[in-house]
């Protein structure tokens, strides 16, 4: 879903590809107004993405819905980087998986996920984002 924003120190006409989350809105106001971010937000200030002096940003986010959502499930999302493809990998509540390699299948009509070779990085990353808290969360999302 596309973040749009207008304001102050914001280039007219600029875009960028960053991930972000909802739970950037808190510290990104903080920031702004020049108070300080509690250590317990899970997100950052989108301040330098604004500014545009952003030189590392998060590559992965964690797409999930509770259980009230039918099926419930929880999943990464990452950005494409050289070498490595934005791909998204989902766990349902039921036991399915499915892999996306978002580069090549933008709309996700193929699910590659292959049961006998799964995507171990993003299970790993899966699991440190579920468990993660705060500023804790931003080793999780950057990714190796």
């Amino acid at each position: 879903m596309p973040l749009l924003v207008r304001g102050p120190g914001v280039a007219a006409g600029s875009s960028n590809d960053k991930l972000t989350l909802n739970t950037d809105y808190m510290p990104t106001f903080l920031d702004l107004a020049g108070a300080q971010i509690p250590p317990y937000v899970d997100g950052r200030t989108l301040r330098p993405v604004l500014d545009g002096g952003v030189t590392t940003w998060r590559r992965a986010i964690l797409p999930e819905a509770a259980a009230n959502y039918s099926p419930a499930y929880e999943g990464i999302r990452t950005i494409g980087t050289v070498g490595a493809p934005a791909r998204k990998y989902v766990e349902y509540s039921g036991g399915v998986k499915e892999l996306y390699n978002l580069d090549t299948d933008p709309y996700e009509l193929t699910n590659v996920y292959n049961p006998t070779a799964p995507p171990t990085d993003l299970v790993s990353r899966l699991q440190a984002l579920k468990g993660c808290a705060g500023s804790g969360c931003f080793t999780a999302e950057n990714g190796p």
